[in-house]
């Protein structure tokens, strides 16, 4: 059965210090939580080499939403520091323990390797083998529209990009703020086109025919 990981790393890492670092990790540690409701299964969040980070995802469809969603996170956080992301779609043969660190099968290949193979510049990839090149052009353009966002956009879009996101006028009692400045931001955002984006990647979403995981004892 079809699944995906979400592999990333910080970008610059020992500039922005250790105390940057920690926030930033305590940050993606809150995403996986939201996230972990919207897979219905945990992320096993877990952390490597250093500065680097990975998740499962037990339902690909939602792998793009779920990157933005992280680096909408971060963004919202306001650190000093960047973060790439590369999804990997692909059979997930052991998921391991409590962590990740033993975890193995081509949709880990495919993160590492998309991540590895990040050009200068970019900040979200995604290797999809079996979808067709289209779902990673989609990525670019998503990539090229996440990187403008500012923290004001990011508060707003980790609540919208939420698969049933709350009205606006909640997302302004929530931050404390106005009805139209939540929808300024999420305009000056280009939400309207990401919102479209990953409804139709998600609506369209055909899962290939992967080698199902073997269960954990």
């Amino acid at each position: 059965m079809e699944r995906a990981v979400l592999t990333g790393d910080f970008v610059r890492s020992r500039q922005a210090g250790p105390d940057v670092l920690a926030r930033g990790f305590e940050t993606l540690s809150a995403a996986a939580e939201t996230l972990s409701a919207w897979h219905g299964a945990p992320l096993r969040p877990t952390r490597f080499r250093g500065d680097g980070w990975q998740v499962y995802l037990a339902r690909p469809d939602l792998s793009l939403r779920s990157a933005l969603f992280v680096l909408a996170s971060l963004r919202a956080a306001e650190l000093d520091i960047d973060l790439r992301l590369a999804v990997g779609i692909g059979a997930v043969e052991r998921l391991g323990d409590e962590t990740l660190s033993d975890a193995d099968g081509p949709a880990f290949h495919a993160a590492g390797a998309a991540l590895d193979a990040m050009g200068r510049g970019r900040r979200l990839a995604l290797a999809a083998p079996g979808h067709g090149p289209l779902l990673e052009a989609v990525t670019v353009l998503l990539d090229a529209i996440a990187q403008g966002w500012t923290a004001a956009q990011g508060e707003a879009l980790t609540r919208s990009l939420r698969p049933v996101a709350p009205t606006q006028a909640a997302i302004a009692d929530d931050l404390g703020i106005r009805q139209q400045s939540v929808a300024d931001r999420l305009d000056a955002a280009a939400f309207w086109a990401v919102a479209e984006a990953l409804e139709q990647v998600e609506g369209a979403w055909q899962p290939c025919n992967h080698q199902v995981p073997r269960p954990v004892n």
